[in-house]
């Protein structure tokens, strides 16, 4: 069971809802907190230096957005896959592997569909 301590503190620990100006305090206060606790306590070192690394992932996460649907491939990277996935298949048949059949099939099958 969570306990409501941990429950509040990974509400307030939300990056997501917290400010530019925000983020780059916890960035730096965390940092020189980590920095500190060098060679006296690694878990508090450890705690701090992950605050960092959340603060900077949102920040990361605001200015390149995901991209919105799958990365088109481009005719030779298909024909790769193909070349590739073809021959993991027989490979596959060979040896009686019939999930690697299974995998490799629908690799082969995906990629033709795509070009």
């Amino acid at each position: 069971m969570l306990k409501i301590s941990k429950l509040l503190t990974a509400m307030n620990n939300d990056y997501s809802q917290k400010s530019e100006a925000e983020l780059q305090y916890i960035i730096k206060d965390a940092g020189e907190a980590a920095k500190a606790m060098q060679g006296h306590s690694p878990e508090s070192e450890n705690k701090y230096l992950d605050q960092v690394n959340d603060a900077v992932t949102e920040l990361n996460r605001r200015k390149n957005p995901p991209m919105r649907g799958p990365r088109k491939r481009s005719p030779e990277e298909l024909q790769y896959v193909i070349k590739d996935a073809g021959e993991a298949l027989r490979n596959a048949q060979e040896m009686g592997d019939q999930a690697g059949v299974a995998k490799y099939q629908a690799q082969v099958e995906a990629a033709q569909r795509e070009l």
